[in-house]
């Protein structure tokens, strides 16, 4: 039995242990770390071929935002486990596992599941967020670690600071408040709304609009206490009046054609990590695009390591490219640090069973 498999865009651990996914042969139970739609593959399918199915309560309540109509049933299946971070869950006696934030989204986590007969850990980071060291959130140690290739640059000259990146984002936006015109921000879940708190924040009398996908959400994101307003006090792109010039709209990029402003406004794209970029913001007319991630630097994704102990690291290039998985591999095998720790870096590969 190989520890830890790659399969149809999901990791299989222990051979009966699925993330994220699903394996081809028969597993007992399946643990969802976040709701991205890359992390997502199958998960309305699962719940009939595993006895298990654990997330995060968050996660949970987001995909029953998200997905009304598919999400009937998690209301009604026993197997749906929604759990809260550092509670370890006991599958059969077999297998402890457990979640802990990681800083990407809300309802995010890694996954630490330990074979309770070889006291074997295996801890999977899922996309780890900018401030997890800086908000010091727990990193358990484990035997065997498994990052995504989605961190920042392995050139450190390019690193985008998260701070410095929101801190320049919202001073770009407030120099062009004062034109007669809307303007247009979007971005992905789990960014999105950390950039409108804190637009809320800077900018009090400013009116605001937001999408239908960001309206489903909000009652999620007061219920783990983020600082929105209840969802009736915002306003739909839908009723802005057409005098109205002066105002914010915010939306996932798939919504970003879903309204037809009667002015043209100014467009920020949250379009996340870019290595080739050295600025924080590029401008092309009327369209700023903001290079503003929910992913862990390079730097922090070497202090995540560290601290997690492990001495076997697999990075997973299920979410990321081949080549980049390599060249973040190439990279921290490397480093003088990890070569006295005794750390050995490779690729996950891809399992086909007979």
């Amino acid at each position: 039995m190989d520890i830890v498999r790659s399969q149809n865009s999901s990791l299989l651990i222990f051979d009966e242990i699925v993330i994220d996914g699903e394996a081809d042969v028969p597993t007992i139970a399946r643990i969802q770390s976040h709701d991205h739609k890359d992390h997502m593959s199958k998960f309305f399918s699962s719940f009939t071929k595993n006895k298990y199915v654990i997330s995060h309560k968050a996660t949970i309540d987001l995909i029953k935002a998200f997905n009304p109509r598919k999400s009937r049933a998690l209301d009604f299946r026993t197997n749906i486990l929604p759990v809260d971070y550092k509670k370890p869950f006991d599958i059969e006696g077999k297998y402890l596992v457990t979640l802990y934030q990681n800083a990407h989204v809300l309802g995010s986590s890694q996954i630490l599941v330990q074979d309770l007969k070889s006291n074997l850990r295996v801890l999977y980071s899922s996309d780890i967020g900018p401030q997890i060291i800086e908000k010091k959130l727990t990193i358990p140690e484990c035997d065997i670690l498994i990052i995504d290739s989605t961190c920042g640059t392995t050139n450190p000259t390019k690193q985008k600071d998260y701070s410095e990146s929101l801190e320049q984002l919202m001073d770009t936006i407030g120099d062009n408040l004062s034109y007669d015109r809307p303007i247009q921000v979007s971005g992905h879940r789990g960014t999105i709304e950390k950039v409108i708190l804190e637009f809320m924040d800077k900018f009090k009398d400013h009116k605001i609009y937001l999408s239908k996908n960001i309206l489903a959400s909000i009652h999620v994101y007061r219920k783990f206490k983020w600082a929105f307003a209840p969802e009736e006090e915002y306003g739909m792109i839908e009723e802005v009046m057409l005098k109205d010039k002066k105002y914010a709209y915010f939306c996932n990029p798939n919504e970003t054609e879903n309204f037809n402003h009667q002015y043209d406004p100014l467009y920020f794209r949250l379009s996340g990590f870019n290595s080739l970029a050295t600025e924080y913001i590029r401008r092309n007319e009327d369209i700023f695009d903001c290079f503003f991630t929910a992913h862990a630097s390079y730097e922090t994704t070497i202090e995540y390591i560290k601290k997690s102990k492990a001495k076997r690291v697999i990075i997973d290039k299920i979410r990321g490219s081949e080549t980049r998985a390599c060249s973040l591999k190439d990279s921290l095998s490397e480093r003088k640090d990890f070569e006295e720790l005794g750390v050995k870096f490779e690729v996950l590969k891809e399992t086909k069973f007979k």
